[in-house]
């Protein structure tokens, strides 16, 4: 009897282990976002964010979890995913209104004026997924939010491409008509160092015009000449070989977090209905969820009260 109790125990605490760290660092998947670091992570970096707010005991939370890691893996080298536990990081759930769980938003490219912040703060508006909770469907939706920074180039239009005010200038070479994702979230991800295009194999005269004979082939261009990349077609790799080669340019100013997020929380409270009859039911819940509390009538008022509005907060 003591072994089996013990064992049920283990298998317990297992089973609460795994509801309660949903995910683990192994799962390439930023779980450091603070309110400290939000700005400088996530608005201050070009790349795009893809982010979860999630709670570990929210039912839905745990079932989306084996395809959120899916699409962590797939979007892999494109776009940022993270996850962040509005649990522990409520300052953030309360600055972008997050009310239902799991909430999924993803955080452009592209800086805005904070409105009503000083000339030159600059944030991002972040958008909401609202499609099927399946690892293809959200990593497609965020694949389609890329924008492409690439420009086509061409022998015709060579010369306005080279006078863009970038002193480097990145060329793709190959026979793909358009930018690949990988291609979009590297020209996205050094949008504000340098400037990135896509040039047609069958271009022969511009081929001829750099040396260029296989394909497909990656270099840029300076006042250097031209530097030839070697490696393979991977985001970390090409990612790598441009950071050295790219000057860093005075960038826009590294806002604060929202302000919403240096305030308190938000407190939303529910409507507390004191049912006394069918007919109140009827027209306080005619339809979708409501919550029904049976209560002592000798206990304390306010106690019920905190007690609802506990519950109520962790749905």
């Amino acid at each position: 009897m003591i072994v089996n109790n013990w064992l049920n125990f283990v298998f317990f605490l297992a089973v609460l282990e795994s509801v309660v760290c949903l995910y683990s660092p192994n799962d390439n998947i930023v779980l450091d976002l603070t309110k400290e670091n939000f700005a400088s992570k996530v608005v201050g970096d070009p790349n795009l964010w893809l982010i979860e707010f999630y709670a570990p005991w929210c039912g839905h939370c745990q079932s989306l979890a084996p395809e959120w890691k899916k699409v962590s893996a797939k979007l892999k080298g494109l776009i940022k995913v993270a996850a962040v536990n509005v649990d522990e990081q409520k300052d953030i759930a309360a600055a972008f209104q997050i009310q239902g769980l799991p909430t999924i938003k993803l955080f452009p490219s592209e800086l805005q004026q904070r409105q009503g912040g000083k000339q030159g703060e600059f944030t991002k508006r972040p958008l909401e997924y609202q499609g099927p909770r399946s690892a293809n469907a959200i990593a497609n939706w965020a694949v389609s939010q890329l924008p492409n920074l690439v420009k086509q180039v061409n022998s015709q239009n060579l010369e306005e491409f080279l006078q863009l005010d970038y002193p480097v200038k990145v060329i793709l070479f190959t026979d793909k008509s358009e930018a690949s994702p990988l291609y979009k979230a590297i020209a996205t991800q050094f949008r504000y160092r340098g400037a990135f295009g896509l040039a047609s194999s069958s271009d022969n005269e511009l081929a001829a015009h750099f040396g260029v004979t296989t394909f497909p082939i990656l270099f840029t261009v300076s006042t250097d000449g031209l530097l030839f990349y070697d490696g393979p077609l991977k985001s970390e790799e090409i990612s790598s070989w441009l950071e050295p080669l790219l000057p860093v340019p005075q960038r826009p100013p590294i806002p604060e977090p929202p302000k919403q997020a240096r305030e308190q929380p938000i407190e939303r409270k529910p409507e507390v209905v004191e049912l006394v009859d069918q007919k109140t039911l009827e027209s306080k819940c005619p339809r979708g969820l409501c919550m029904l509390f049976f209560l002592d009538p000798l206990a304390d008022p306010e106690e019920h009260t905190n007690e609802i509005f506990f519950v109520h907060s962790r749905f």
